[in-house]
């Protein structure tokens, strides 16, 4: 009995260092390891707060850069729908030129033209009583 108490401490020692599960499918598990998980281990206070605003930084150059990219986008479209609208009116009032005189065609004009004054006026109005 004494012979066996001494030969299981040397079994222990020659032991690998990983820890097995005795199931041959399984992975053998290895001891935790600290820095390979955290970068920050070694870095002091201050290095890591330089990384901070380093990121900062870069993340707010990041914004910037898309807020301006999306802003260029939105005006292209609006000038593009801008465009498309002067394009229906011209399209609107060359079919009425062609299906009416001229003289009738230039009443109809300074009809509309009356009627945006008076709108702009009433516009105006408003602006001034609030």
């Amino acid at each position: 009995m004494g012979l066996s108490n001494e030969a299981k401490p040397q079994e222990n020692s020659s032991a690998p260092l990983t820890r097995v599960s005795g199931r041959i499918w399984k992975q053998p598990k290895k001891p935790f390891n600290r820095d390979s998980v955290r970068k920050f281990g070694k870095l002091s206070w201050a290095e890591r707060m330089e990384q901070k605003e380093k990121s900062k930084a870069v993340k707010a150059l990041e914004k910037q850069l898309k807020d301006e990219a999306i802003e260029k986008k939105k005006l292209r479209g609006e000038r593009l729908a801008e465009k498309r609208i002067k394009q229906e009116a011209k399209l609107r009032e060359e079919k009425l030129r062609a299906s009416m005189s001229q003289k009738r065609y230039d009443r109809l004009q300074r009809r509309q033209a009356r009627k945006i004054k008076i709108a702009n006026k009433k516009a105006e109005m408003q602006a001034t009583e609030s």
